[in-house]
Protein backbone atom coordinates (compact mmCIF):
# COMPACT_ATOMS: atom_id res chain seq x y z
CA UNK A 1 0.00 0.00 0.00
CA UNK A 2 2.64 2.30 0.71
CA UNK A 3 4.28 1.74 -2.12
CA UNK A 4 1.65 2.32 -4.50
CA UNK A 5 0.98 5.94 -2.98
CA UNK A 6 4.27 6.77 -3.25
CA UNK A 7 4.08 5.64 -6.97
CA UNK A 8 1.00 7.80 -7.57
CA UNK A 9 2.55 10.71 -5.85
CA UNK A 10 5.57 10.39 -8.46
CA UNK A 11 3.02 9.99 -10.95
CA UNK A 12 0.97 12.82 -9.89
CA UNK A 13 3.98 15.16 -10.04
CA UNK A 14 5.36 14.06 -13.37
CA UNK A 15 1.89 14.71 -15.05
CA UNK A 16 2.45 18.11 -14.36
CA UNK A 17 5.61 18.35 -16.69
CA UNK A 18 5.12 19.38 -20.72
CA UNK A 19 4.37 16.58 -22.21
CA UNK A 20 3.75 14.61 -18.89
CA UNK A 21 0.81 12.79 -19.53
CA UNK A 22 1.83 11.44 -22.63
CA UNK A 23 5.08 10.51 -21.82
CA UNK A 24 4.39 9.01 -18.42
CA UNK A 25 1.56 6.77 -20.11
CA UNK A 26 4.52 5.06 -23.12
CA UNK A 27 7.01 4.96 -19.69
CA UNK A 28 4.54 2.66 -17.85
CA UNK A 29 3.39 0.82 -21.09
CA UNK A 30 6.86 0.42 -21.57
CA UNK A 31 7.43 -1.22 -17.76
CA UNK A 32 4.51 -3.51 -18.28
CA UNK A 33 5.74 -5.10 -21.59
CA UNK A 34 9.30 -5.59 -20.18
CA UNK A 35 8.13 -6.92 -16.95
CA UNK A 36 5.73 -9.53 -18.56
CA UNK A 37 8.93 -11.00 -20.63
CA UNK A 38 10.67 -11.34 -17.91
CA UNK A 39 8.30 -12.39 -15.69
CA UNK A 40 7.41 -15.24 -18.48
CA UNK A 41 11.35 -16.04 -18.32
CA UNK A 42 10.80 -16.66 -14.92
CA UNK A 43 8.09 -18.41 -14.24
CA UNK A 44 7.03 -20.26 -17.43
CA UNK A 45 10.52 -20.40 -19.20
CA UNK A 46 12.96 -19.07 -21.28
CA UNK A 47 11.14 -20.64 -24.98
CA UNK A 48 7.91 -20.84 -23.30
CA UNK A 49 4.72 -19.58 -25.28
CA UNK A 50 4.11 -17.48 -22.57
CA UNK A 51 7.18 -15.51 -23.06
CA UNK A 52 7.21 -15.22 -27.15
CA UNK A 53 3.60 -13.77 -26.63
CA UNK A 54 4.62 -11.08 -24.37
CA UNK A 55 8.14 -10.24 -26.52
CA UNK A 56 5.42 -10.25 -30.08
CA UNK A 57 3.25 -7.61 -27.46
CA UNK A 58 6.89 -5.74 -26.76
CA UNK A 59 8.05 -5.61 -30.30
CA UNK A 60 5.01 -4.53 -31.90
CA UNK A 61 4.67 -1.75 -29.78
CA UNK A 62 7.91 -0.28 -30.30
CA UNK A 63 7.57 -0.89 -34.08
CA UNK A 64 4.10 1.21 -33.59
CA UNK A 65 6.33 4.27 -31.57
CA UNK A 66 9.05 3.85 -34.34
CA UNK A 67 6.16 4.40 -37.07
CA UNK A 68 4.42 7.03 -35.20
CA UNK A 69 8.34 8.97 -35.64
CA UNK A 70 8.63 8.68 -38.97
CA UNK A 71 5.02 9.45 -39.96
CA UNK A 72 5.52 13.08 -38.20
CA UNK A 73 8.65 13.64 -39.43
CA UNK A 74 7.52 13.41 -42.61
CA UNK A 75 4.27 15.84 -41.42
CA UNK A 76 7.14 18.17 -40.17
CA UNK A 77 9.02 17.86 -43.17
CA UNK A 78 5.78 19.01 -45.41
CA UNK A 79 4.83 21.44 -42.93
CA UNK A 80 8.57 23.04 -42.48
CA UNK A 81 8.03 23.11 -46.97
CA UNK A 82 4.84 24.92 -46.40
CA UNK A 83 6.31 27.40 -43.53
CA UNK A 84 9.06 28.14 -45.89
CA UNK A 85 6.97 29.61 -48.56
CA UNK A 86 5.05 31.63 -46.45
CA UNK A 87 7.89 33.54 -45.36
CA UNK A 88 9.47 33.61 -48.45
CA UNK A 89 6.00 35.08 -50.02
CA UNK A 90 6.21 37.72 -47.14
CA UNK A 91 10.30 38.39 -48.07
CA UNK A 92 9.13 39.28 -51.32
CA UNK A 93 6.25 41.66 -50.24
CA UNK A 94 8.62 43.89 -48.00
CA UNK A 95 10.26 46.39 -50.60
CA UNK A 96 14.20 46.33 -49.93
CA UNK A 97 16.22 49.18 -49.47
CA UNK A 98 18.92 48.88 -52.16
CA UNK A 99 21.34 51.30 -54.08
CA UNK A 100 19.33 51.48 -56.99
CA UNK A 101 16.06 53.23 -54.87
CA UNK A 102 18.65 55.66 -53.10
CA UNK A 103 20.70 56.73 -55.95
CA UNK A 104 16.83 57.35 -58.18
CA UNK A 105 15.39 59.28 -54.88
CA UNK A 106 18.69 61.36 -55.09
CA UNK A 107 18.09 61.97 -58.67
CA UNK A 108 14.75 62.88 -57.94
CA UNK A 109 15.14 65.14 -55.28
CA UNK A 110 18.08 66.77 -57.84
CA UNK A 111 15.67 67.67 -60.31
CA UNK A 112 13.00 68.54 -57.93
CA UNK A 113 10.18 65.43 -59.25
CA UNK A 114 10.69 62.99 -56.16
CA UNK A 115 10.30 59.55 -57.12
CA UNK A 116 8.39 58.61 -54.34
CA UNK A 117 5.74 55.61 -53.79
CA UNK A 118 2.12 57.38 -53.77
CA UNK A 119 0.00 57.04 -50.66
CA UNK A 120 -2.05 55.08 -52.51
CA UNK A 121 0.53 52.53 -53.78
CA UNK A 122 1.85 52.31 -50.04
CA UNK A 123 -1.38 51.61 -48.88
CA UNK A 124 -1.53 48.59 -51.40
CA UNK A 125 2.28 47.44 -50.00
CA UNK A 126 1.02 47.57 -46.66
CA UNK A 127 -2.08 45.38 -47.50
CA UNK A 128 0.08 42.85 -49.39
CA UNK A 129 2.21 42.67 -46.47
CA UNK A 130 -0.66 42.13 -43.48
CA UNK A 131 -1.60 39.32 -46.17
CA UNK A 132 1.91 37.47 -46.18
CA UNK A 133 2.08 37.92 -42.21
CA UNK A 134 -1.12 36.27 -41.59
CA UNK A 135 -0.78 33.52 -44.16
CA UNK A 136 2.77 32.78 -42.05
CA UNK A 137 1.01 33.04 -39.05
CA UNK A 138 -1.17 30.68 -40.29
CA UNK A 139 1.51 28.22 -41.63
CA UNK A 140 3.42 28.68 -37.92
CA UNK A 141 -0.16 27.54 -36.07
CA UNK A 142 -0.37 24.90 -38.04
CA UNK A 143 2.96 23.32 -37.96
CA UNK A 144 3.74 23.32 -34.59
CA UNK A 145 1.79 20.75 -32.88
CA UNK A 146 3.40 18.93 -35.61
CA UNK A 147 6.98 19.97 -34.62
CA UNK A 148 5.62 19.42 -31.30
CA UNK A 149 4.50 15.73 -31.76
CA UNK A 150 7.60 14.81 -34.09
CA UNK A 151 10.09 15.97 -30.87
CA UNK A 152 7.38 13.88 -28.14
CA UNK A 153 7.56 10.89 -30.59
CA UNK A 154 11.80 10.64 -30.48
CA UNK A 155 11.52 10.53 -26.74
CA UNK A 156 9.13 7.65 -26.51
CA UNK A 157 11.78 5.80 -28.54
CA UNK A 158 13.88 6.79 -26.16
CA UNK A 159 12.06 5.43 -23.75
CA UNK A 160 11.41 2.21 -25.50
CA UNK A 161 15.56 1.45 -26.15
CA UNK A 162 16.55 2.89 -22.18
CA UNK A 163 13.88 0.73 -20.57
CA UNK A 164 15.32 -1.86 -22.20
CA UNK A 165 18.38 -1.49 -21.30
CA UNK A 166 17.51 -0.64 -17.42
CA UNK A 167 15.21 -3.59 -17.40
CA UNK A 168 18.20 -6.26 -18.52
CA UNK A 169 20.74 -4.53 -15.56
CA UNK A 170 17.93 -4.53 -13.08
CA UNK A 171 15.50 -7.22 -13.86
CA UNK A 172 18.20 -9.97 -15.11
CA UNK A 173 20.82 -9.16 -12.37
CA UNK A 174 22.08 -12.72 -11.68
CA UNK A 175 23.41 -12.12 -8.83
CA UNK A 176 20.58 -11.51 -6.81
CA UNK A 177 18.25 -14.78 -5.57
CA UNK A 178 15.30 -15.79 -8.11
CA UNK A 179 13.21 -14.56 -5.01
CA UNK A 180 14.18 -10.93 -5.22
CA UNK A 181 14.39 -11.06 -8.74
CA UNK A 182 10.94 -12.07 -8.85
CA UNK A 183 9.76 -9.23 -6.22
CA UNK A 184 11.79 -6.63 -8.14
CA UNK A 185 9.60 -7.78 -11.36
CA UNK A 186 5.99 -7.72 -9.51
CA UNK A 187 7.34 -4.06 -8.20
CA UNK A 188 7.79 -3.38 -11.89
CA UNK A 189 5.19 -4.12 -13.25
CA UNK A 190 2.86 -2.63 -10.69
CA UNK A 191 4.70 0.44 -10.84
CA UNK A 192 4.21 0.37 -14.99
CA UNK A 193 0.46 -0.25 -14.00
CA UNK A 194 0.59 2.70 -11.81
CA UNK A 195 1.68 5.29 -14.01
CA UNK A 196 0.22 3.84 -17.42
CA UNK A 197 -3.24 4.51 -15.63
CA UNK A 198 -2.50 8.11 -14.37
CA UNK A 199 -1.51 9.24 -17.54
CA UNK A 200 -3.88 8.34 -19.16
CA UNK A 201 -6.23 9.25 -16.69
CA UNK A 202 -4.58 12.70 -16.40
CA UNK A 203 -4.92 13.30 -20.71
CA UNK A 204 -8.54 12.19 -20.27
CA UNK A 205 -9.21 15.07 -17.24
CA UNK A 206 -7.62 17.69 -19.47
CA UNK A 207 -9.72 16.93 -22.21
CA UNK A 208 -6.82 17.78 -25.08
CA UNK A 209 -3.59 16.84 -25.39
CA UNK A 210 -0.43 18.80 -23.71
CA UNK A 211 0.85 18.85 -27.36
CA UNK A 212 -1.02 22.11 -27.99
CA UNK A 213 1.96 24.66 -28.21
CA UNK A 214 0.40 27.30 -30.97
CA UNK A 215 -1.05 29.98 -28.56
CA UNK A 216 1.64 32.19 -27.60
CA UNK A 217 4.27 31.05 -29.54
CA UNK A 218 2.79 31.55 -32.75
CA UNK A 219 2.41 35.10 -31.91
CA UNK A 220 5.66 36.10 -30.58
CA UNK A 221 7.70 34.32 -33.78
CA UNK A 222 5.31 36.65 -36.11
CA UNK A 223 6.09 39.90 -34.06
CA UNK A 224 9.52 38.97 -34.37
CA UNK A 225 9.32 38.18 -37.98
CA UNK A 226 7.35 41.80 -37.99
CA UNK A 227 9.77 43.60 -36.06
CA UNK A 228 12.89 42.34 -38.36
CA UNK A 229 11.07 42.85 -41.46
CA UNK A 230 9.08 45.34 -41.19
CA UNK A 231 10.64 48.09 -39.57
CA UNK A 232 13.47 48.05 -41.13
CA UNK A 233 14.32 51.08 -43.12
CA UNK A 234 12.71 51.39 -46.69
Amino acid sequence: AQFEQRARSEAAELVQCRFGPELLAALGQMYKLRAEIYLADESAGRFSFTKRMASIRHCSKTIQHKFDFYSYCSDSFVQLRHLGHSLEAFEASVPPKSEASDQSAQEGAGTGTPNAPTEQEQQEQQQKMEIALREVEKKLTEALPVFARTGCAQVVTDIDSTVTQVGRKLLKDKSAPWQIRLRRLQAWHRLGEIFYEEGIKALEASGESALNLTEGVGKAFVALIKSERCDRPK
